[in-house]
């Protein structure tokens, strides 16, 4: 009996409080800016221009283009981390392809600190990354990657300084 008693006072606080934490937090809710994630700003007129002649529309060339960015940009991230060259995934241009093949260790770091959205900038040509040669067929680079950092064994000795 008493379970039951006290199994009804619970749900009837829990819904009280759930109402009033609704009413406190319903501000918050509509009028606080959403983390969401940065989409690049295309400018179409731009990519019209330099893609005359295309039998793509200039909306799907652009959509062509930021899928690119974040598939180069996912493939950067991956090798870098892994401290090897990856595979390239099938959905990548192949001139995407041909440039990535042709940068260095520091080059794809520059590419990866700039984002999606940067690598979409600079594959445009709307705001080209230093030291980053823009999107062409470049020759082949093999790509030295730094080792691995060394993590001290926990377990082995350790050097114990005291003070004189």
């Amino acid at each position: 009996m008493w379970r039951a008693i006290f199994a009804g006072l619970k749900k009837a606080l829990r819904g009280a409080f759930g109402v009033g934490l609704f009413i406190i937090t319903l501000p918050f809710r509509l009028f606080a800016p959403r983390m969401r994630p940065a989409l690049p700003t295309v400018d179409v007129a731009a990519i019209k221009e330099r893609m005359r002649g295309h039998a793509m529309k200039p909306a799907e060339l652009v959509q062509s283009q930021v899928r690119d960015s974040v598939i180069a940009w996912s493939w950067i991230s991956s090798s870098l981390l892994e401290r090897q060259t990856r595979p390239f995934p099938s959905q990548l241009s192949k001139t995407m392809q041909g440039w990535l093949q042709g940068l260095t260790y520091k080059q794809l770091n520059l590419l990866k600190e700039a984002g999606s959205t940067g690598v979409f900038q600079h594959a445009s040509g709307k705001k080209p990354i230093p030291f980053v040669p823009p999107v062409q067929v470049l020759k082949a680079v093999t790509v030295i990657y730094p080792p691995p950092p060394r993590v001290a064994d926990p377990n082995g000795p350790r050097l114990i300084r005291q003070k004189a």
